[in-house]
């Protein structure tokens, strides 16, 4: 025989189970049902684990916010509204505070229906009214679930979308830093001094810079900048950079351009822009 139906409740007439059948599934998940009567709590807990749910009880609102502090991880919470101590409208603002993320399904008698209206719009996700029967509680609890379930899974999604960005932010600093690299290096092609040079510049800039206290921020753009100090030496002709002899006064102009080419051609690399 049915639990349900030979189930002995002083009330009975607020539940209806006839023409309904409940059919043994696996664990779907953890519900808290949270009311002040035993019976009610009862009731709810063998309807919901004969439909596969795995069920906790608490008697009051002050009880499930403890469990939730500490640590207890349910899906669904099925939350009387008429309980002493603390009610289910103040055990909801509280519980969504804690747990943003849990479906909370209001329980009330059909004539508290404005306790339901400011329950939704405090955040509960579904009610159900008192009396009620086993396929209205399947009906509600199954689309509770299946809400946790999408809310899981935008999660997850959210935190591998995170996972790939920080991968290829990774990637792209280091593409970055082969860039810097490539760029000395063209010098270093030029001028075999050179390159040796900017990496010496880079040192003494950041020991400076270190003293001074500056943000990682502005460590990150003193390297890059003193690291490419010399870039702009690339727009030099090499008759005038690698010239063995005294430069003329001409010569000595255009050479001195070179910080202005070297601007001109990093603000245009957005990653180099605050080193430029």
């Amino acid at each position: 025989m049915n639990k349900l139906k030979s189930y002995n409740y002083s009330e009975k007439s607020l539940y209806n189970f006839e023409g309904t059948s409940v059919s043994k599934v696996e664990d779907k998940g953890n519900i808290l049902i949270v009311d002040d009567d035993e019976a009610i709590r009862n009731l709810f807990r063998e309807t919901l684990e004969e439909l596969g749910y795995k069920c906790e009880v608490a008697e009051n609102g002050l009880e499930c916010l403890d469990r939730i502090n500490r640590g207890s991880n349910y899906d669904i919470v099925l939350l009387d509204v008429q309980m002493p101590k603390l009610n289910g409208i103040e055990t909801l603002k509280k519980l969504k505070t804690l747990s943003p993320d849990i479906s909370i399904i209001i329980v009330s008698a059909s004539r508290e229906i404005e306790n339901v209206r400011v329950a939704l719009k405090e955040g509960a996700y579904d009610y159900i009214f008192k009396p009620f029967n086993v396929q209205e509680v399947e009906t509600v609890i199954r689309r509770g679930f299946e809400r946790a379930k999408l809310i899981k899974e935008n999660k997850d999604y959210q935190q591998n979308l995170e996972r790939k960005v920080i991968q290829q932010t990774q990637e792209l600093v280091s593409l970055y830093s082969d860039t810097l690299e490539a760029l000395v290096l063209s010098l270093d092609l030029r001028e075999h001094e050179t390159g040796y040079h900017s990496y010496r510049v880079t040192e003494y800039a950041l020991t400076l810079a270190r003293q001074l206290s500056l943000a990682d921020s502005d460590l990150s753009n003193i390297a890059k900048g003193a690291l490419l100090h010399d870039i702009g030496k690339i727009g030099v002709p090499d008759n005038i950079l690698l010239k063995p002899d005294e430069l003329t006064y001409e010569e000595w102009q255009i050479m001195k351009k070179h910080p202005v080419f070297g601007y001109k051609l990093l603000k245009k690399i957005h990653f180099l822009e605050e080193a430029a």
